[in-house]
């Protein structure tokens, strides 16, 4: 991953194939399970973990709802 692009390797014959997206974040591996029961990034990992996905993108649809709610007055 780099930005937001996504590579994916087949590797039955090593073929990549690139996706971009929006938003592209890393939650496969590189976390640890706290004692809640959270998963949160090892340090120096990718990881992005599901509270700062929702925080992210939630900030950014309340933003852009926002303007749409300004823009009616």
């Amino acid at each position: 991953m780099t930005g937001k692009e996504t590579t994916i390797v087949n590797p039955v014959d090593s073929q990549a194939k690139k996706f971009k997206f929006d938003y592209s974040y890393w939650s496969h591996d590189g976390y640890i399970v706290c004692d809640n029961g959270c998963y949160a990034a090892k340090d120096g990992t990718h990881y992005v973990d599901q509270v700062s996905t929702i925080c992210l993108i939630s900030t950014k649809c309340m933003y852009y709802y926002s303007l749409q709610y300004i823009s009616l007055f």
